[in-house]
């Protein structure tokens, strides 16, 4: 009667969070417990001995063993807390972790990288999308379409669940003869902690990893950075495309795009910009520093008032926007200014935020960031979508320096 008293209302779930364990943990271990030496009683009552005794006591010990495993597992993973808040660490233990399917993949032959599809398609009504690749799972999900535009014209796009999507310009659906339409997507490949990715430098990884590009033929669709949902072999939905290139091929590409590219200090604590505020501007909010990824991610943004004034403003992702009081500053002309963020690798503060123009600090107070690598550290422009400021900063950035923060001039 108890263990049906407590299993009625779990039919009624619909979703579970790790919190709410706390509330039946205390009966379920106590119903485990007298259900345990209810077996060793029966075991000891029955008189047989020997190895249903040790078949009991093993049951036991492989419970407990499966139990600690899932626990450690959802500590890993239960609100994205250890990755949000220790991200290095998060990696380290996901490389580890996954090592496993690694070696799994390796032996059934499973392939990543990018697919290619026949450029075929006919006319039909304006407004009509055609998927042509879809990765992930519901609600989580990274997709690649045709939408078609009427009169034998289309456009490729692009979605990401939670994140802001793309387009490409209208293009003619009689295409070249037998053009192929390629995609590259970072979701085509495993998670950036895997040891897929084992001996490519930080830019290597971030080319295959965090770029979405679609090409017909020689031609250029969409391209540019985009995080992208976690997917599976499994979860790739393209029925009409084919693999291609093979894992050494994929690394040559990776190495080519990456050759000459200088990947920056993995640590600094101030970005020192050399800025020239557009001349134009009266309202409106535009990106100097973003960090971080889509749903987890944080905006240095300028604001442009009337009387040729600005303000500066800092949106956390999920909190309210805070902002500067307004500064005086002469349009056209190059100003120094440092952006200091506690989101920043090598942050002397992880709750610090300070700006400065021209030496003279303008804010100054304690805010909320989420933990980054140097490679989510984005200036001038706004990748990671959300709605707290525009795409690119309008004016003229001159000169970008990550190092120490240099004395403030007061």
């Amino acid at each position: 009667m108890i263990a049906a008293g407590t299993a009625l209302p779990l039919t009624f779930f619909y979703a579970a969070m790790a919190g709410y364990g706390a509330d039946f943990l205390p009966a379920s271990l106590l119903l485990a417990m007298m259900g345990w030496m209810g077996v060793q009683r029966w075991v000891r009552l029955s008189g047989r001995g020997g190895w249903l005794r040790v078949a009991v006591g093993g049951g036991a010990v492989g419970v407990a063993v499966a139990s600690i495993f899932f626990a450690v597992l959802l500590s890993f993973e239960a609100y994205g807390s250890l990755r949000r808040m220790s991200p290095r660490a998060y990696a380290q233990i996901a490389t580890w972790c996954n090592y496993p399917s690694w070696w799994i993949e390796r032996l059934t032959g499973a392939e990543h990288g990018p697919v290619e599809l026949a450029w075929e398609f006919s006319a039909k009504p304006a407004g009509t999308k055609e998927t042509l690749m879809r990765t992930g799972t519901v609600g989580a999900r990274d997709e690649v379409f045709l939408v078609h535009e009427g009169e034998g014209r289309a456009r490729v796009g692009f979605t990401h669940d939670g994140g802001a999507g793309r387009l490409s310009g209208v293009v003619a659906l009689e295409g070249p003869a037998g053009a192929r339409l390629r995609l590259e997507l970072g979701s085509l490949y495993p998670p950036e902690e895997h040891p897929f990715f084992a001996g490519m430098s930080a830019v290597e990884r971030i080319r295959l990893a965090r770029r979405l590009v679609v090409k017909r033929g020689n031609e250029t669709l969409l391209e540019g950075y985009q995080r992208f949902h976690a997917s599976s072999p499994a979860d790739v939905v393209a029925p009409r495309a084919r693999r291609v290139g093979g894992i050494g091929a994929i690394r040559a590409a990776a190495r080519a795009a990456g050759a000459g590219a200088e990947a920056g200090p993995a640590e600094f604590e101030a970005i020192r910009l050399t800025v020239i505020f557009p001349a134009d501007r009266t309202a409106g909010r535009e990106p100097l520093v973003v960090t971080g990824e889509t749903g987890r991610g944080d905006f240095l943004f300028v604001e442009y008032r009337d009387g040729g004034r600005v303000r500066f403003g800092l949106d956390h992702w999920g909190k309210a926007t805070v902002t500067s009081e307004p500064v005086a500053v002469e349009r056209g002309k190059a100003y120094a200014v440092t952006v200091a963020l506690g989101s920043f690798p090598g942050a002397r503060s992880a709750d610090g935020l300070e700006v400065r123009l021209d030496g003279r600090t303008v804010w100054t107070r304690e805010a909320k960031f989420f933990a980054v690598g140097a490679e989510d550290v984005f200036v001038g422009k706004n990748p990671i979508g959300g709605t707290g400021c525009a795409e690119t900063f309008g004016g003229t950035i001159l000169n970008v320096v990550r190092g120490a923060k240099p004395a403030s001039v007061r």
